[in-house]
């Protein structure tokens, strides 16, 4: 009897840890496993779309692979023999179109629905652009040397300005949610703009950082920020519930100098260099690690799709199974 009484207890305490746990909530650790990798190049962001992915690359400014094959991605088109001196720094994808920022060459938009034959179609110079966000026929530029531009990209091959917004510092990051632009302010912090009429944006909030803000993601009521300076704060999560007043709701150290992030449910994953540092967001005021992703590279991108995590560093493209 003291045996099925022993048994019969173990079984309530699992019955009932089990009920107290969120099944949405990542583990205390988790493994990520390199599955594939394709060296060569020198990312700076990435995005993945159904079997392809497209990675903005210093050197060759575009490139897509083929990822149908997790463990052997291949190169099909890249924009290497075009636009000299162009570096691929940021991008974005939208209706059979990559749009790359460019830095001091602006804006390319590419023609993609030919994945072996990427072709430029449109080009938009005038800012410094280190990042692009698209929503709907319109593109928003971060400007290093100014803040932020929006253009009307309806006809991709004349893309023409809308509107443009400076900023007191410039920006590296960009993401685009509810009507507001969040800009990651370089030294700075966040911007916030209102571009609800994209024709007259104006700024509605900011948060002063001391660091360096590179990348910015925005999802539900927070905006992750990461932040390459020496400081060791490569982190922050802030309430932007009411975008007027965003206030600071949790921080961490990361191990690295911190680049792009991606968030994914309640895991955000931080290219902190050299590798990439996963990240327990569930209780946004304690954000915890639950994995360092170790890459061959410096990691500077991160995307995430499905059971895998796609990383573009300075040597390649890797593909990790969690």
């Amino acid at each position: 009897m003291r045996y099925v009484n022993t048994y019969v207890a173990i079984l309530l305490l699992l019955v009932g840890a089990g009920c107290d746990s969120d099944p949405g909530d990542p583990p205390d650790t988790v493994e990520y496993i390199l599955v594939g990798s394709l060296n060569g190049g020198s990312s700076e962001d990435v995005i993945v779309v159904g079997i392809f992915a497209y990675v903005a690359d210093r050197n060759d400014r575009l490139h897509i692979l083929n990822i149908s094959d997790r463990t052997s991605p291949q190169r099909l088109g890249n924009l290497g023999n075009i636009q000299d001196g162009a570096t691929g720094v940021g991008i974005a994808v939208s209706n059979n179109h990559a749009f790359v920022a460019v830095e001091s060459n602006g804006l390319l938009i590419v023609e993609i629905s030919k994945p072996t034959n990427p072709i430029v179609v449109g080009q938009f110079v005038g800012p410094y652009a280190k990042d692009v966000a698209v929503v709907g026929n319109l593109a928003y530029i971060a400007d290093q040397d100014f803040g932020l531009w929006i253009l009307n990209i309806s006809n991709p091959s004349a893309p023409s300005l809308v509107s443009k917004f400076e900023t007191q510092d410039g920006p590296f990051g960009i993401d685009v949610a509810n009507g507001h632009a969040y800009l990651a302010g370089n030294d700075f912090g966040l911007f916030i703009i209102n571009v609800v009429d994209p024709s007259a944006p104006f700024l509605a909030g900011s948060f002063e950082i001391d660091g360096s803000t590179r990348d910015v993601a925005v999802q539900g009521s927070h905006v992750y920020l990461s932040d390459d300076s020496s400081g060791p704060i490569g982190f922050r999560i802030l309430d932007i519930s009411d975008p007027s007043s965003p206030s600071l709701v949790g921080t961490f150290e990361t191990n690295g100098s911190s680049k792009r992030l991606t968030i994914d449910g309640n895991v955000a994953y931080v290219g902190s260099w050299p590798n990439v540092e996963a990240l327990d967001i569930s209780d946004p005021s304690s954000p915890r690690l639950i994995s360092t992703i170790e890459t061959s590279g410096q990691a500077c991108a991160v995307a995430v799709g499905a059971d895998y995590v796609y990383v573009a560093d300075c040597n390649g493209f890797r593909v990790f199974e969690k």
